[in-house]
């Protein structure tokens, strides 16, 4: 994802024809608990229900796309509408940093972000979190990055959104409350490749009844008591606070916890690789690839909104990585990786 991220001339093109959007088709209602399969494709993006109920839901996010799918979900802020808020995108991704600015400025008021995730292929990533009733909005940025309008695919959020989900029949809720069974999903999801243990159970955030705590086959990461969770932090300061070390397969919290956007891409660098060589390479104005980036997997917890969070579960090569955040800085334009905004970690 560096070259979507650090290449300047890649933002002259973004919503450039920001006027022609398209909708996506209908979908089905989702069948009982709030879950969302989230495809993209060299076509576009689908998702496998477009009504779901209140509360958590939990998108599971995959990509046949050689270059990798970046997928987003907005909601309009009262009194604004869609077209407010891609006006709000095309200054975003203005080259003028003034307007950047201004876009960023903008997004905050116009819109609430809920990520969703960047993804490669065979990197498939869940994002769990809670939502309201109302209208999201889907659409793939890659393909807009290509100088392409965006496709909208709407999601309807139906109930108040205020209480967990129940995913499991009456009477057995009770002994699984805030677990998201997934047993056998590509039964369910035929052709899906998140199914890296068939037949495990994946936690979402709720009220957990269950003592202790237990993993999946093949992770290291516990899972089961809400909180458990690494946290990583987007910050006021427009800093990643977190432990130097997270789980190469996992779940971590990303709370956004500043007053403007932020999103964290994780990608894989060079053993031995520090912040230094980082911010160096940043500030030398290099146009090519980064000495220190590595080919690879890598995945991105998407835009989320001042006091957004959600929860991604992933899977990763151990190794290290940095995280980092390329938003344009709401006062001089600036993206926040180039002022700081990024931090070496250790997967393991």
């Amino acid at each position: 994802m560096w070259k979507a991220r650090v290449l300047p001339a890649l933002a002259a093109a973004v919503l450039a024809t920001v006027g022609l959007v398209a909708t996506g088709g209908s979908a089905s209602a989702a069948p009982l608990g709030s879950t969302v399969a989230v495809h993209g494709s060299a076509q576009g993006l689908t998702i496998t229900h477009g009504q779901v109920r209140g509360g958590i839901v939990t998108f599971l996010v995959d990509t046949t796309n050689e270059q990798g799918s970046d997928i987003a979900m907005f909601s309009p802020a009262p009194g604004k509408s869609v077209d407010n808020v891609l006006a709000d995108l095309r200054d975003v991704f203005s080259e003028d940093p003034h307007t950047a600015a201004q876009g960023t400025r903008e997004l905050v008021d116009d819109a609430r972000i809920f990520g969703l995730a960047g993804v490669g292929k065979g990197t498939p990533v869940m994002v769990t979190e809670q939502l309201a009733a109302g209208n999201y909005y889907l659409f793939d940025l890659n393909p807009v990055f290509a100088g392409a309008a965006p496709t909208l695919t709407t999601l309807q959020v139906s109930g108040p959104g205020g209480t967990p989900t129940n995913v499991l029949p009456p009477g057995i809720s009770s002994l699984f409350r805030g677990l998201l069974p997934f047993a056998l999903l590509h039964s369910l999801f035929p052709g899906y490749p998140t199914i890296r243990n068939p037949g495990a159970l994946f936690p979402v955030p709720g009220a957990f009844s269950l003592p202790g705590a237990f993993s999946l086959p093949g992770t290291r990461t516990p899972y089961g008591l809400v909180g458990r969770h690494p946290i990583v932090k987007l910050t006021s300061d427009d800093r990643f606070d977190s432990s130097d070390v997270l789980p190469a397969s996992g779940t971590i919290t990303v709370r956004n916890t500043s007053d403007t956007l932020h999103f964290m891409s994780v990608s894989p660098v060079k053993p031995g690789t520090t912040d230094d060589d980082i911010q160096h390479f940043f500030q030398s104005n290099d146009q090519g690839e980064p000495p220190f980036a590595l080919d690879g997997p890598s995945i991105e917890m998407g835009v989320l909104s001042p006091g957004g969070h959600a929860d991604i579960t992933y899977t990763l090569p151990a190794g290290t990585y940095v995280l980092e955040c390329f938003i344009p800085d709401d006062q001089t334009g600036m993206p926040h990786a180039v002022m700081g905004m990024h931090k070496v970690v250790t997967l393991q």
